[in-house]
C-alpha cells in the first residue's frame, strides 16, 4: 500500500470558479501518480467484501486496483479546504461516496459528484455558460491575455456540453469586445479572418493584442509619474499655513515679503522707522501699538466701541478682482453669505452713526479697520426695473474696501427665505423678492450684486449724512413736511428690520 504521509495535496475550498483550474491540476497529479483511471471510471473498483486471490495475475490487478483507489480517495478527501462553507459541502459529497460495498470510499463515484456539481452538462447550464461567453467584454486598463483565457474557459465548457465553436467565431467575438484604445488592431486584424492567403489564428490574436497593452501600461506609467512629479512640486512649493510675520496665508515667515523687504532697508544702513508687526504699519512697534492698546483696555473696562469682526470669502475674492472689473461701481452690493453684518466702503447716506474700532478679517488673512457703524437707507434697483427702498441696520464702515459688502446671514436672521434661480439669489419675505441679479466676472469666476443707492433725509432744511453727529429740528414742522409713512413702505420695513 503506499506511503499516504508523502502525498502532497492540492487545495480547494469548493468554489465554482476554482474547479476548472483545480480540477485539471488534480488530474495532471493523478496521471503522475498512476490514479487518473480510478479517479475517470475507467477500470472496475473491486468491492470491499469482494475475495481476491492474490496469488493470481487477476487477482494482482485487482489489488493494485483497491489500493490505487484508496490512494486516490485519499488524495480527494485531504484536498478539499472544510474551513469555508463551500469546502464543506465539496466534502460531505466526497464523504457520501463511502458505504458498505466500498468502506475505504470510492474515488471514481466523488469524482463524478463533484464534476456533475461544478461542471454541468445539462440544458440550463449550457444557457448560463453561454450567456456568460457572449455578454464578456475588455474592460478598461484589463490585461487582454488574461481575459481570452477567461474566454477560452467558457468555451472548452460549450464543447463538453456539446456547443462547439470555430476559431473564427471565437475571435470576432474577441475583436467585437475590446475597448477603444484598440480599435487600430481591430480595424487590421478583422480584414484577416477567414483570409484563404494570410488568415489569423487564435494566439497570433492574442499577441498582437498583449503588445498593444504593453506599450499603454507603458504611457500610463509614464503620465502617472509625469502627473506625481507635477503634483508633488506643487505641493512643495505652496504653503498652506499663514504667515507669522504678517499673517496672510500661503507662505511661511521666513519667506515673507514683508520681511525680508524690512531687512534690506535695515541692511542698507539708512535709519528706518520702526514697525509693528501687529497692525502691520511702520512707525511704532507692538509694545507702543494705539490699536493693540486701545483693544486690551477696551477688553478690560468691558467697552464695547473695539470689537473684531469677519467678513466672509466673498470679500477676498472681490479684493482681488475687482479692479479688474468696471462693473463693479460703487452702488454695486455683493451679497456675502459668509459677513456677519453688512460692510461698506462709503459712509455717505449713514445715519445714526457711532464710532467704532473694529478689525476685520478677510479671507486671505489680510485685516482691515472698521471705523463708523449705523443705518442706511437705499432704494433697491432691479435689472427688471422695479425699485422699492430699504433701511439696513448694523452697518459698518471699512474704507479699505473695494465693494460693499450685503450680509445675507443677517437677512436670513430677520426672517427672509433664501432661493435660487439657476445663479441668481432671492431673498423672500411674503410679497417682497430681494434679488442679487448682478452677475460680475471675477478672475476665477463670478459673485452676484444688488444695486442699492444711499438716501439721504433732508430733515428742516439740513442733509443727514455721516459728517454730522446731531441734527436739530421742530418735531411738528417735520410732521407737517412729511406726515405719516405709506403702508407700504413700513411693510418693507419690518419684513427686513422686524416690528
Amino acid at each position: 500500500m503506499s506511503d499516504i504521509s508523502a502525498i502532497r495535496v492540492l487545495n480547494f475550498t469548493g468554489k465554482k470558479e476554482e474547479w476548472s483550474t483545480w480540477s485539471e491540476k488534480f488530474l495532471a497529479k493523478a496521471r503522475r501518480s498512476g490514479i487518473k483511471d480510478v479517479l475517470l471510471g475507467k477500470v472496475t473498483i473491486p468491492k470491499t467484501n469482494e475475495e481476491i486471490n492474490e496469488k493470481t495475475d487477476e487477482g494482482k490487478i485487482m489489488m493494485k486496483i483497491f489500493d490505487l483507489n484508496e490512494l486516490a480517495y485519499t488524495e480527494l478527501i485531504l484536498s478539499i479546504d472544510v474551513r469555508t462553507s463551500s469546502g464543506k459541502v465539496a466534502f460531505n459529497m466526497v464523504k457520501g461516496c463511502k458505504n458498505k460495498d466500498y468502506t475505504e470510499g470510492n474515488a471514481a463515484m466523488a469524482w463524478e459528484r463533484l464534476k456533475n456539481k461544478y461542471e454541468p452538462t445539462s440544458a440550463p447550464s449550457l444557457v448560463k455558460t453561454e450567456r456568460l461567453f457572449r455578454q464578456s467584454s475588455l474592460s478598461k486598463n484589463e490585461d487582454p491575455d488574461a481575459w481570452i483565457t477567461t474566454l477560452e474557459e467558457f468555451r472548452m465548457k460549450l464543447e463538453d456540453i456539446g456547443s462547439a465553436m470555430t476559431d473564427d467565431q471565437f475571435m470576432i467575438h474577441v475583436l467585437n469586445n475590446l475597448t477603444s484604445d484598440y480599435e487600430l488592431q481591430m480595424v487590421l486584424l478583422e480584414k484577416r479572418i477567414g483570409n484563404k492567403v494570410n488568415p489569423l489564428e487564435v494566439d497570433e490574436l492574442r499577441e498582437e493584442l498583449n503588445l498593444r497593452f504593453e506599450r499603454l501600461s507603458i504611457q500610463s506609467e509614464s503620465s502617472n509619474e509625469s502627473k506625481a512629479n507635477e503634483e508633488q512640486a506643487l505641493f512643495t512649493a505652496q504653503f498652506k499655513g499663514k504667515c507669522r510675520n504678517c499673517g496672510v496665508l500661503g507662505h511661511k515667515s521666513i519667506h515673507c515679503k514683508a520681511r525680508r523687504n524690512h531687512s534690506d532697508r535695515q541692511s542698507d544702513g539708512n535709519p528706518q522707522p520702526p514697525y509693528c508687526v501687529y497692525c502691520r504699519k511702520s512707525g511704532h512697534v507692538k509694545a507702543n501699538c494705539f490699536i493693540l492698546n486701545r483693544r486690551n483696555e477696551a477688553n478690560g473696562n468691558g467697552n464695547n466701541n473695539v470689537r473684531t469682526g469677519v467678513a466672509g470669502t466673498t470679500a477676498d475674492v472681490v479684493f482681488n478682482s475687482v479692479s479688474e472689473n468696471s462693473e463693479f461701481s460703487e452702488n454695486i452690493w455683493i451679497g456675502d453669505s459668509g459677513a456677519s453684518c453688512h460692510y461698506c466702503n462709503s459712509d455717505q447716506g449713514l445715519f445714526d452713526v457711532k464710532d467704532v474700532s473694529e478689525r476685520i478679517t478677510v479671507g486671505n488673512g489680510k485685516t482691515m479697520e472698521g471705523t463708523k457703524i449705523g443705518s442706511l437707507r437705499c432704494n433697491v434697483e432691479q435689472v427688471n426695473g422695479k425699485t422699492f427702498q430699504v433701511v439696513l441696520q448694523e452697518v459698518k464702515f471699512v474704507p479699505e474696501l473695494w465693494v460693499n459688502l450685503f450680509s445675507i446671514n443677517k437677512a436670513l436672521k430677520n426672517g427672509f427665505k433664501i432661493g435660487n434661480d439657476d445663479i441668481i439669489i432671492h431673498l423672500s419675505k411674503g410679497s417682497t423678492t430681494f434679488s442679487f441679479d448682478r452677475v460680475l466676472k471675477t478672475k476665477n469666476g463670478f459673485v452676484s450684486g444688488v444695486c442699492l443707492n444711499p438716501v439721504s433725509i433732508e430733515l428742516a432744511g439740513n442733509v443727514v449724512d455721516s459728517k454730522k453727529a446731531e441734527v436739530k429740528f421742530d418735531i411738528n414742522k417735520l410732521h407737517k413736511a412729511i406726515g405719516h409713512c405709506g403702508e407700504e413702505s413700513l411693510k418693507i420695513y419690518k419684513q427686513f428690520h422686524g416690528p
